[in-house]
């Protein structure tokens, strides 16, 4: 939804509460749709994301690598 550059990607971010949880170097930061799952802590931090049905994540490094891996295709 929505033409290229249109602030998808800042938008998904904003609302996950996370700057940089897509890789926007490379242009197509949110070139298929995600199901990304947050659950935040009792502070209001993040505790763990889910992307899709799959494991959950603790790392936001890793987080940033499966977005990558799905946006590619090799999932």
């Amino acid at each position: 939804i929505g033409n290229q550059s249109s602030g998808k990607t800042s938008l998904t971010e904003a609302m996950c509460g996370i700057d940089g949880l897509f890789d926007k170097k490379t242009g197509m930061a949110t070139k298929r749709p995600h199901i990304i799952t947050l659950i935040k802590n009792n502070d209001g931090d993040a505790d763990y994301i889910k992307i899709g049905n799959l494991e959950k994540i603790y790392n936001i490094e890793r987080a940033r690598e499966r977005l990558k891996e799905e946006n590619d295709g090799d999932i």
